[in-house]
């Protein structure tokens, strides 16, 4: 079923509070038929780009998505922070494990250590005038069975709220990165409801974000049914062609072959219908949206790599769309550990304006 805009939920309420305004003020004056001042309009609902300003974000991934940090080779670094604020990022998605790093029975207690890692981070990020986006990431079992896991994953985000109730306000929260629940839009969206609620207990205006399921797709973002609130963000995922940006990973089975190329008449026939569709989801919604995962992995040509991501950046920036690259290291990096530099050439293709 679908619910009413907020358009159009704000227009109902602005009708109601005007009838009972005029009412409390007609019985105040004991029906009097004597002029009467105009109730004051209800407050006007907030606007995205206020609440949610990202326009270059970078996912700083490969380290705490890990089961421990460290595990896929990379541990987070001050001296990253600084490299991402001094590049012109505005914001990092910060990709966290939380399950490995939590008790298995109620009440699920995070590790006190973890917890403080990630507000470390968070700080440094922040102290850079970066805005942070907490994203749970690989958090399996949720993707298998919504209804068996619901109560650990709900218990888990009211402990990282209530952890970061106070931290800034461009810190924002991602409960469920790339839902893969394959049959379960019903529960997908229950859960939406249910981790708002959760979260609102304790961050009233903190905006969250959420993504359509299956791997949060354009193509899945309309089955959301969003919850009530005037704070949230919708996201999607862009990996496409996926032949071409996953070539040759050997982190997916049946990785595809090397040598495919990206640019040809149907290659931008597809990115335009894309964000074409994106558009039409920001005119029938009041939601800012992000492109929260974009990238083409490292085995492509570096020239070629930087074509299909100046080409999304440039339809992220004509439908202002907030984007977030995919990655400061691992597979698709954009950042040279070894040699301590940007590779060359990228951030003139992410970054805009």
């Amino acid at each position: 079923m679908k619910i009413q805009s907020r358009k159009q939920s704000m227009k109902s309420i602005f009708f109601i509070s005007t009838i009972l305004a005029g009412m409390t003020a007609l019985a105040a004056c004991g029906g009097s038929d004597g002029p009467t001042s105009p109730p004051p309009p209800p407050p006007p609902p907030p606007v995205a780009t206020d609440y949610f300003p990202v326009k270059n974000c970078i996912n700083l991934s490969n380290a705490m998505d890990a089961p421990d940090e460290g595990d896929f080779g990379y541990s987070i670094r001050q001296r990253d922070l600084v490299a991402i604020s001094q590049a012109g990022f505005d914001t990092i998605r910060l990709t966290v494990r939380w399950d490995t790093h939590a008790g298995t029975s109620a009440p699920y207690t995070i590790d006190a250590s973890w917890l403080n890692r990630v507000q470390e981070v968070v700080d440094q990020a922040t102290a850079q005038n970066v805005g942070v986006i907490i994203d749970s990431h690989n958090w399996f079992p949720i993707a298998e069975d919504i209804p068996a896991n619901r109560e650990q994953f709900l218990a888990m985000w009211r402990q990282i709220a209530t952890h970061f109730q106070n931290a800034p306000s461009n810190v924002y929260f991602e409960p469920y990165n790339e839902p893969e629940n394959v049959g379960q839009v019903a529960a997908l969206n229950a859960l939406y409801i249910d981790l708002v609620a959760a979260i609102r207990e304790t961050n009233a205006t903190r905006p969250i974000i959420f993504g359509g399921n299956e791997y949060s797709t354009i193509a899945t973002l309309n089955d959301v049914v969003w919850p009530n609130d005037d704070y949230l963000v919708a996201t999607f995922h862009d990996y496409e062609p996926f032949n071409f940006t996953h070539q040759g990973a050997t982190f997916i089975p049946f990785p595809p072959p090397l040598g495919t190329t990206w640019g040809s008449d149907t290659d931008i026939s597809n990115l335009e219908m894309v964000y074409n569709e994106a558009a039409a989801f920001k005119a029938a919604n009041d939601y800012p949206l992000l492109v929260g995962e974009y990238g083409a992995i490292l085995h492509i040509a570096l020239d070629e790599r930087i074509a299909w991501m100046s080409a999304r950046r440039d339809k992220m920036a004509e439908e202002d769309i907030g984007s977030c690259i995919w990655s400061f290291v691992g597979d698709f990096p954009l950042y040279d550990l070894d040699n301590e530099r940007w590779h060359d050439g990228v951030l003139a293709a992410v970054i805009r304006d």
